[in-house]
């Protein structure tokens, strides 16, 4: 990120407080300076996206230092940036952010013990048999490197890609990015952001209702007379002692079309009880 400074001199008598230099304007700049430059004729001296949003931390997360950010640097972070948007301003003060618009990064820690077991790649060995490449780290529970996820940001969603996954002591460090802007990209250091590795549309049924007949998975739906018939389901997620399934139609391993349950359907809770 650039800082653009101001070069004019008017209101050099203005009174500190309100947009003065002695307060946070001072500190960002003084953060950013090796980054700031002076703005004479109106004219940005790159093309990027600019913002009027800095917290003085433009300098220390950079694309080359991401790879080695620490948590502890991560809760220093104050908890909004500053508004650089006013309607006067000191001559050297900051008045707007220029930043690349090229990739943006998500970062944040997962703990070890409940991220999920650590994959690895095969060692990568010669016609020798020696080993010439060693094992390498390729995802963590549903952390894949390379693998895209969604981020729910709240009021948007976009694509993001899982960039690094690296051990900080008892924790993962994941790293995302992305290349797709937003609204309020340039305005938050920090943000609660759900990540979403798949989603998926069905009916939820318990473990209990699934009666399998030569090896297919089926339910029991009542039908307008009463009686059950026992219908084929495609089972899309299985998690916490339930089953998500298709309804109204899904495609075999063959590629055919195959009726499952519907939206409205009776489906038998238990039928090993009901002895079926």
């Amino acid at each position: 990120a650039e800082a653009g400074e101001n070069s004019g001199d008017d209101n050099n008598n203005k009174e500190d407080g309100e947009g003065g230099s002695e307060g946070a304007f001072a500190a960002i700049l003084a953060e950013s300076r090796s980054g700031a430059a002076v703005n004479e004729g109106g004219i940005a001296p790159v093309t990027a996206i600019v913002s009027y949003y800095a917290d003085g931390y433009e300098k220390r997360f950079t694309p080359e230092n991401i790879q080695s950010l620490r948590r502890s640097v991560m809760e220093t972070l104050p908890a909004e940036s500053t508004d650089l948007t006013r309607e006067w301003v000191r001559a050297g003060e900051p008045v707007y952010k220029i930043t690349d618009n090229n990739l943006w990064y998500l970062v944040f820690w997962v703990q070890a013990d409940e991220a999920g077991e650590a994959a690895y790649s095969e060692p990568v060995t010669n016609d020798a048999g020696e080993e010439t490449a060693p094992a390498a780290l390729i995802a963590v529970g549903d952390y894949k490197i390379g693998a895209d996820v969604t981020l729910d940001l709240e009021t948007t969603r976009v694509t993001a890609a899982v960039k690094s996954i690296t051990r900080q002591g008892g924790e993962w460090y994941i790293v995302l990015s992305s290349d797709m802007y937003y609204k309020d990209l340039v305005k938050y250091r920090k943000k609660d952001v759900t990540i979403v590795f798949a989603e998926y549309s069905g009916a939820v049924v318990s473990e209990k209702a699934i009666s399998s007949r030569d090896g297919q998975a089926g339910v029991y739906v009542r039908q307008q007379s009463g009686t059950f018939k026992w219908v084929p389901v495609n089972i899309l997620l299985t998690t916490g002692g339930k089953h998500l399934i298709s309804e109204t139609i899904y495609y075999d391993a063959k590629g055919q079309a195959v009726r499952t349950i519907s939206y409205y359907d009776e489906i038998m809770s238990d039928p090993a009880s009901e002895g079926y």
